[in-house]
């Protein structure tokens, strides 16, 4: 996940991220706006489904219930690797420890009142949630990708259509807001401040 993405405004970051997708030039902006606000009714009923069936929603305790394995890797320090990966097959989130330690003495500087352990924890909370997002999408409720579809080739008598795969990535971000709540309170960051200063 691109961990900024969490933090900008809704609409802000669903532009962003669907604007990055190869189909997007294919869609009329009518089908943007349908497209997006599929991957948000998605994003927000898995959050709705979390917190009926967990009444509390600690990510660790809620993917250890659903079988899934949380590992921890130090990788090459380079600017292309994420902060996690999900692994289908698996089931199993890979956390790049160093990865994400880069990130939270980056955020340190928009933090004046919360301990860097505390803030690594919290940030690694954001970074699960947002997994378990990918993990519904393969393991229970379908991908959000293919919840909105749009024509790839038309021929004379019919078309071919593909799902959008930004709407996977605006459904878990979608999903983790609505699972943490205010993410500046969360983090005791603030977010206006850190795109403020080009981070």
């Amino acid at each position: 996940m691109g961990f900024t993405d969490v933090l900008l405004p809704d609409d802000v970051r669903n532009e962003k991220l669907l604007k990055a997708d190869p189909l997007y030039d294919r869609l009329s902006e009518s089908q943007r706006e349908e497209a997006i606000a599929a991957a948000v009714l998605t994003g927000e009923k898995y959050a709705v489904w979390v917190h009926r069936h967990f009444k509390e929603t600690n990510i660790i305790d809620v993917l250890h219930t659903l079988g899934v394995q949380v590992k921890c890797e130090q990788v090459p320090d380079a600017r292309l690797i994420p902060y996690s990966i999900y692994h289908v097959k698996t089931q199993t989130i890979t956390l790049n420890v160093n990865i994400i330690e880069a990130l939270v003495e980056d955020l340190l500087q928009f933090s004046s009142d919360i301990p860097q352990k505390e803030l690594f924890q919290n940030v690694v909370n954001v970074i699960l949630f947002h997994e378990l997002f990918h993990h519904l999408e393969e393991a229970r409720f379908g991908k959000a990708s293919k919840q909105y579809k749009a024509r790839v080739i038309n021929f004379s008598i019919f078309s071919i259509s593909s799902g959008i795969k930004a709407l996977s990535e605006i459904g878990a971000h979608t999903f983790t807001k609505a699972c943490i709540g205010d993410l500046d309170a969360y983090l005791n960051i603030s977010t206006k401040e850190v795109f403020h200063n080009g981070f």
